[in-house]
């Protein structure tokens, strides 16, 4: 056999292209058996993700017949020519970087360094500026009077093509090969090119180039359906647009001899010129809400509505997540509830992580900043309350009987808790639950034998499940929603009253024993000496100088419950039902006077507080060197050295951030993680193993337990599922329809695992490695499933029937969000390594798919306020050791995911693409180290690891082991021999791909 030379790139001299003809294998010649799922080749199909951008577009754009065209016609071909290609950053500032640098100059500017792809700049400054031209029809304006529909359609052309030289021409078959060469050039402008050899003029040049792009992105059919040929007429038009899009550079002006030969009117031009400008003005400049009041946006909106439109903005200092997301529209609620049936004072036009833009008309009142802090409270409430009734997020049931989490009291009053904790304790505590109302018996008699009760009274009961409802329920509304009532009266006793009279006023507080009481309600008086016996065993045990206590179980109401029981027989869960709402009337009777008498904080004043600090308007804009911004600060670094003092004056500061707000020790059923955590904010070797968390962070925690957590763990439970969490950041903003298309596509995202679906999705039958970019966008139905909410709710046992595992914002469909984030869990008991396996794969594969940003990390906070503050579209933060070693680094540019990078050291070492490398790892991974078990089917990732550190080392013991893993799978499935050459054969095949 004859071998050639080995290329520079090959992975390893040991083996040539030739040794292994794969192209000639098949199954049939392999004997290919996957028990892990089988490899259907998959039928062309539309992208999912079209799908969902289209009916986004058809929702915010009704009848709009030029919308829907776009949708239709060009809409495909951005999605297949422009996603992945840069339009900021990238590799031109990449090679900016490294030519600079081997020139010893200092680095270029950042400003416009981050990472936005060409189909993004594209959109969000098609769509704004679509939406301000819709808004100048409705006025007395040269649009209204110069714009019809066909001009319309040229000047959305003209838009898509303003900067035709930085698409990926070799993306374009039908584009000429030397069109293709110059492509990426540091040393080339195309728009200032005239090819060598050719005698035509620059405008001749580019007028041949749009004879190829014009029809390639689908703009011919676009301007007239029925006769794309048109398009040609209006050349020097698209150009006239294309080219003045911008103000400074690479403009031409002009129309003499020579120049451009545009067919629609000076003022149509100069109008449709205007629109564009400022679409690509907003998709280039815009990072920050307060960068509208840059002066070009002010000055194009007034040309172009004779001063009756301009921008308007709300912006946060900070970025929480969930808490962001609620005050984002809180405020933004504020804006457009000035609107009235004829006037349309604010527009919501731009959603950022940390604000709104909005488009305002002249004369709009001005918002009340006064009433934001109660705006975003209310909100908290209405959409927490609903699903706190509902799903009983917060309460559990623990040794000393049922609990629940602290903020509950803050969006209920009494009653309606009481009827909550109704609700949760039946359904915690249901019949196919088992009872511990004999343990709780047998406690009683062994506290009997010691004489700490009275041998004469009979303390026996069986288990029986209605004992354990009635009597953690009594105990939940009277020792704890009752308690806490009391507690706070005497906190706020404490704080109106100095010194002494603060006890004294806390003496004449009245504390009713509610059991005792209830017993008496229920005709059981014969039982209340038992009852009080019961009530004081601990001190009884104090007396007698007897060890132990009752723990805090609530044994007098196990009694009570029983002794209920007992004399009323034959009770169902219903009667239970009627008896609980009874117990609440009789509580609320007895306890409401006393509650009424004192003015109690509601618990939001925190949350206020922060909110009118965070929140800017335009005309209260602060610097960071205004004396608030001082104050916080000194307030915060005040409260971060008292919390390493000694003894008096410590401060329990926040865990999470820093905060100068109140802050309470962490409880287990209020927080997402495990409360007993080493913290470097708080003092080594004390007693209290408990973080502290601040008002605002526990705010943000309960917020995601209410409205993310589709399970009810919480503290270790949830800590232990080793959620990771994925952040989408836009580049650098959402436009109404991308926001409404990622919240179509983040509602549904549903795979939680690298499966062998995925992965046959990638290698053929034939063992053929695609992992082109058209691949992996056709992956978004792997991702994503669009019936996902009717499967969800499905009976059990339906074959269709799915549970979504993800944690995520549930959000109501008509309250956009404006930051998204979701956690997937990797399985049962996983490693830190399993837990990042799908969430790194995502990140790196959603940039092409959904045109993100994205990160990855531990933290629950997101580690960025906004896109703008990283360059790169995708961060991986603290990845274990196995993405370590395969992905070499933690960060890449947009064109690294598919194409690789080049280092900048001398050498200029090439790195292949972090997303085939990852993919390819993967597949192999599955292919070699997958096992089933008792169980069933185990992915194993747990050897990722060393699989990672074999590849870097010597791919040759991936081939070793494949061997020897399939032989053991031969002799447990009886396989013949023949089959065990699949593995490394495959695994060859992937190789090449790396």
């Amino acid at each position: 056999m004859t071998t050639k030379k080995p290329r520079d790139d090959d992975w390893n001299d040991d083996f040539s292209d030739e040794e292994f003809d794969f192209d000639a294998l098949n199954p049939d010649d392999l004997g290919v058996v996957d028990d892990a799922g089988d490899r259907t080749v998959k039928s062309e199909r539309q992208l999912l993700t079209l799908q969902l951008l289209r009916q986004s577009i058809q929702a915010n754009h009704p009848n709009d017949a030029v919308m829907a065209d776009f949708a239709e016609l060009v809409l495909p071909r951005l999605l297949e020519y422009a996603i992945g290609v840069t339009a900021k950053g990238g590799w031109f500032f990449e090679a900016l970087d490294r030519r600079n640098a081997q020139e010893g100059k200092a680095p270029v500017r950042r400003d416009n360094a981050g990472d936005q792809s060409l189909n993004t700049h594209i959109l969000n400054g098609l769509f704004p500026a679509n939406l301000i031209e819709r808004r100048l029809q409705q006025l007395d304006t040269n649009a209204r009077r110069l714009i019809d529909e066909f001009e319309r359609r040229l000047g959305v052309a003209g838009f898509v093509l303003h900067d035709f030289e930085k698409f990926d021409y070799s993306r374009f078959l039908s584009l000429p090969e030397h069109y293709q060469k110059i492509t990426r050039s540091l040393e080339t402008n195309i728009r200032k090119l005239v090819l060598a050899g050719s005698d035509q003029t620059i405008i001749d040049e580019h007028r041949e180039l749009f004879r190829y792009l014009v029809p390639a992105l689908g703009i011919d059919r676009f301007l007239d359906p029925n006769n794309p040929s048109q398009w040609q007429d209006h050349c020097d038009d698209l150009l006239y647009i294309a080219y003045n899009a911008q103000l400074r550079y690479d403009t031409n002006l002009n129309l003499g001899e020579g120049g451009l030969r545009p067919r629609l009117r000076d003022r149509t031009l100069n109008c449709l010129i205007d629109l564009a400008c400022l679409a690509d003005s907003l998709a280039s400049i815009i990072k920050h809400p307060q960068d509208t009041e840059k002066e070009r946006f002010s000055e194009i909106l007034h040309r172009l509505s004779d001063g009756k439109l301009r921008l308007s903005y709300h912006s946060i200092a900070e970025n929480r997540g969930v808490l962001t997301n609620i005050v984002n529209n809180a405020v933004m609620a504020a804006h457009t509830d000035l609107n009235t049936s004829t006037d349309c004072h604010y527009q919501p036009l731009l959603y950022l992580p940390t604000g709104v833009i909005y488009l305002m008309a002249r004369d709009a009142p001005p918002v009340d900043a006064a009433s934001l802090p109660d705006r975003v409270v209310e909100a908290i409430k209405s959409l927490c309350a609903g699903e706190l009734c509902q799903k009983q997020t917060g309460f559990g049931r623990a040794g000393k009987g049922m609990k629940y989490a602290d903020y509950y009291s803050q969006f209920f009053e009494d009653r309606d808790l009481m009827q909550v904790a109704l609700s949760a304790t039946l359904k915690i505590l249901n019949p196919r639950k088992k009872s511990v109302a004999q343990s709780r018996s047998e406690s009683l008699q062994q506290f009997q034998a010691k004489g700490v009760l009275s041998a004469d009274f009979d303390f026996a009961f069986e288990d029986d499940i209605r004992i354990d409802q009635i009597a953690e329920f009594g105990d939940v509304v009277t020792r704890k929603i009752w308690g806490d009532r009391r507690d706070r009266i005497t906190t706020h006793l404490k704080s109106i009253h100095p010194g002494k009279s603060a006890k004294a006023a806390i003496a004449k507080l009245p504390d009713p024993n509610l059991v005792a009481e209830i017993a008496s309600h229920w005709q059981l008086e014969d039982y209340l000496p038992q009852i009080y016996e019961i009530q004081h065993i601990n001190e009884t045990l104090k007396e007698l100088k007897l060890k132990g206590n009752t723990g805090g179980v609530p044994l007098d109401w196990y009694f009570l419950a029983a002794q209920y029981l007992k004399n009323h027989p034959g009770q169902s869960e219903e009667d239970v039902r009627a008896l609980g709402i009874q117990v609440i009337d009789f509580i609320i009777n007895r306890t409401a006077p006393i509650a009424a008498a004192y003015d109690l904080p509601d618990g939001w004043d925190d949350v206020r507080a922060w909110t009118s600090q965070v929140v800017s308007l335009p005309a209260q804009t602060q610097t960071p060197e205004t004396p608030a911004s001082v104050e916080i600060f000194l307030k915060e670094l005040e409260f971060y050295q008292a919390a390493k003092k000694a003894g008096r004056g410590r401060q329990q500061i926040c865990s999470i951030s820093h905060s100068p707000y109140s802050v309470s020790e962490q409880m287990e059923s209020a927080v997402l993680f495990t409360p007993q955590v080493y913290t470097n904010k708080q003092m080594l070797g004390g007693s209290n193993a408990k973080r502290n968390i601040s008002s605002i962070a526990g705010v943000e925690m309960m917020l995601r337990q209410i409205l993310m957590n589709q399970t009810q763990a919480t503290g270790k439970r949830f800590e232990d599922g080793k959620y990771r969490y994925l952040y989408f950041y836009p580049t650098y903003y959402f436009t109404p329809e991308t926001n409404n298309f990622l919240a179509r596509a983040y509602s549904n995202i549903a795979q939680t695992r690298f499966d062998t679906n995925l992965r046959n999705h990638f290698v053929s039958p034939q063992l053929h490695a695609d992992f082109s970019r058209e691949n992996y966008q056709t992956a978004d139905a792997f991702l994503i499933d669009v019936d996902l909410k009717r499967k969800q709710n499905l009976p059990e046992g339906d074959k269709e029937r799915k549970i979504d595992r993800t944690f995520k914002l549930a959000y109501p469909e008509n309250k956009p969000l404006t930051f998204y984030f979701i956690a997937l869990p990797p399985g049962r008991d996983p490693t830190d390594t399993e837990s990042w396996v799908m969430p790194a794969w995502l990140a790196l594969a959603f940039p092409n798919i959904l045109d993100v940003k994205t990160v990855v990390s531990e933290s629950p906070i997101p580690p960025y306020r906004d896109g703008a503050e990283f360059e790169e579209t995708v961060f991986l933060d603290s990845a274990p050791q196995a993405f370590r070693v395969l992905l070499q680094r933690d960060r890449f540019r947009l064109h690294h995911l598919l194409e690789g990078w080049q280092d900048t050291d001398p050498l200029q070492t090439q790195h292949p693409a972090p997303l085939n490398i990852l993919t390819a790892a993967y597949a192999i991974h599955l292919d070699v180290n997958a096992k089933r078990g008792k169980s069933g089917y185990d992915a194993n990732w747990g050897k990722l690891t060393e699989l990672a550190n074999n590849l870097e080392t010597s791919p040759l013991y991936v081939f070793t082991t494949s061997v020897s893993g399939h032989v053991s799978a031969m002799e447990m499935h009886r396989v013949p021999a023949k089959y065990g050459s699949i593995s490394m054969i495959s695994t060859l095949a992937l190789m090449r791909k790396l």
